[in-house]
């Protein structure tokens, strides 16, 4: 009753549900406003701007400016 081809999209389908899944507006979130983004960010703008920053400052920054509704 399955098919060769139903059973081989099937597993498609499975990847594909788990790259939407991995790529959702949460998942997005929380990796860019993880600890190790955030101070990465800080080193990486501290450094072009030779401005001392701090992980606060980069946070409320992408929080404000990037995340807040258009």
């Amino acid at each position: 009753m399955f098919s060769k081809h139903g059973m081989e999209n099937q597993g498609f389908l499975e990847k594909m549900r788990q790259k939407v899944k991995a790529l959702c507006r949460e998942n997005l979130l929380n990796a860019l406003l993880s600890e190790e983004v955030i101070r990465q960010l800080c080193k990486t703008l501290t450094d072009m701007s030779q401005y001392r920053l701090t992980d606060a400052d980069i946070r409320k920054a992408v929080e404000l400016q990037l995340l807040k509704p258009a």
